[in-house]
């Protein structure tokens, strides 16, 4: 009778470090941004008329891969641009689970061709046309908040500037806010942006974003947000793995799109 109490308790006692390890792991928020898959355009570099929100064969199996990667990260919120590149690479993850995800206009292609203003226009973002969805899309996709349903476009460097650090900002008390991890598709460009500026360092264009690898910040002390992964890879010294410009920056003055 001893040793089946005994057996009993062990049996009892694995059971409960088995558990909290389980709630230890999920206690782990991150703040995470995937780059979208691989289109047409990434491949010939013609983002005029190369079709960017067309995706190449390699692209086609990265959002099917895109959805592993989703299940096995335990992504609470997932936020996405209104772009069909950015859309796309979440699809097959949406049509499996009938998750939904949310598009931010501000989450759109920037900072790769300035606009100037219009005449009389002075704010540095300007409001555009209504974002609507294909038939069926509202299945997967919704979106923040009415206001939120109106692409965002960035007017001048202060333009430029101004949306980043609004995004950054809108997506850093998102976070905080939020119980779990989330997920973020970003074009590449801009998903460095977000990052450098989330660590209070100057746009540089630092981080190039390798497809299927996450780049996560987790949750510090009084709210505050350290960098933990970047590409895949440990990041040890936070935001000191950013602090050189890649040798691979796009040329901002160029007329290219992500």
């Amino acid at each position: 009778m001893k040793r089946f109490v005994l057996w009993l308790f062990l049996l009892f006692w694995l059971f409960g470090c088995s558990r909290s390890e389980d709630a230890a792991k999920d206690s782990t928020k991150r703040l995470c941004f995937l780059r979208h898959s691989e289109t047409i355009a990434d491949v010939s570099h013609d983002f005029r008329n190369g079709f960017p929100d067309i995706f190449t064969k390699n692209g086609i199996t990265q959002s099917e891969e895109t959805s592993k990667l989703i299940s096995d990260g335990d992504f609470e919120l997932l936020l996405t641009g209104p772009n069909n590149r950015s859309r796309s690479t979440l699809y097959p993850y949406l049509f499996d689970s009938r998750a939904k995800a949310t598009i931010w206009p501000e989450l759109a292609e920037c900072c790769f061709k300035e606009r100037s203003p219009l005449p009389g226009e002075t704010t540095p973002i300007r409001i555009g046309s209504r974002i609507y969805l294909d038939p069926g899309m509202d299945r997967f996709f919704t979106f923040r908040s009415e206001e939120a349903r109106n692409s965002v476009f960035p007017v001048g460097r202060e333009g430029e500037q101004t949306l980043v650090e609004l995004a950054a900002e809108l997506l850093r008390e998102t976070f905080f806010r939020a119980n779990g991890s989330v997920l973020v598709i970003v074009p590449p460009n801009l998903g460095s942006y977000l990052v450098e500026t989330l660590l209070g360092l100057e746009r540089g264009n630092r981080l190039m974003f390798k497809p299927l690898a996450l780049t996560c910040f987790t949750e510090g002390p009084t709210r505050t947000l350290e960098l933990t992964t970047v590409n895949g890879q440990p990041c040890t010294r936070g935001g000191a793995c950013l602090t050189q410009p890649s040798s691979e920056t796009v040329d901002q003055t160029a007329n290219n799109e992500e």
